[in-house]
């Protein structure tokens, strides 16, 4: 969980469900910027560990007075792009350098580095051949830690203009006006192709279970 006092808000990012977006848009509200115009040797820049290690609050009792919210995805949808994020990993030279050697033995990465990996391959790997679940496929709603923390707001995060109207009234976060669906036009791509010939639909609605009820129950 993400605690910016001065904003009166509490953020819990989820993987894969638009967290850089909506840190982005944080990033601007406590003045440290971030992006290619913003030199990264500048003494208020932060990437993301970093922001994580001075904001981030571990089974602590939040207060009372911050508004505590965050975004989901469609669990198909998201699905689909932690895939396209694993083929980002495993066709990159770059994992399999001394600094990266390790993480990606853990995550049982090493069989599939520069192959050719299919949807299926992924998803038979998720569900049924890796001991580590990266919380880039984590469930959400085990991501979301309702034992630990109680919401003010749970949405679509393609929804999230109208939650950000909700966030400003409960606390001191200004919207800046940027479009989510628009923000990530040059990754669209039609997630339904994937599914044409998937073969792990039983196990997918298993292990998402509670993702897609919380979907639904949202979008009602």
């Amino acid at each position: 969980m993400l605690v910016f006092e001065e904003l009166g808000i509490a953020y819990q990012p989820i993987y894969k469900s638009g967290s850089t977006f909506i840190i982005d848009i944080i990033r601007e509200n406590i003045k440290l910027p971030y992006g290619k115009k913003h030199k990264k040797n500048s003494p208020t820049y932060l990437n993301r560990i970093q922001l994580s290690q001075k904001f981030e609050i571990n089974n602590k009792i939040l207060d009372d007075k911050l508004f505590v919210f965050s975004f989901i995805r469609d669990p198909w949808k998201r699905f689909v792009s932690s895939y396209l994020q694993y083929l980002k990993w495993t066709k990159d030279t770059a994992v399999l350098n001394h600094q990266l050697a390790n993480w990606v033995k853990k995550e049982g990465l090493y069989k599939h580095v520069m192959k050719q990996v299919s949807f299926n391959d992924f998803a038979n790997f998720v569900f049924n051949e890796s001991g580590h679940v990266n919380n880039h496929w984590r469930s959400q709603v085990k991501l979301l830690k309702f034992d630990l923390y109680n919401y003010d707001l749970i949405d679509d995060i393609e929804k999230c203009q109208k939650s950000f109207k909700i966030i400003e009234m409960n606390s001191n976060f200004k919207y800046k006006g940027l479009d989510y669906n628009k923000n990530n036009t040059k990754k669209k791509y039609n997630y339904k192709k994937y599914y044409k010939n998937f073969k792990f639909k039983d196990e997918f609605l298993e292990y998402y279970k509670e993702d897609i009820a919380l979907f639904k129950r949202i979008n009602e």
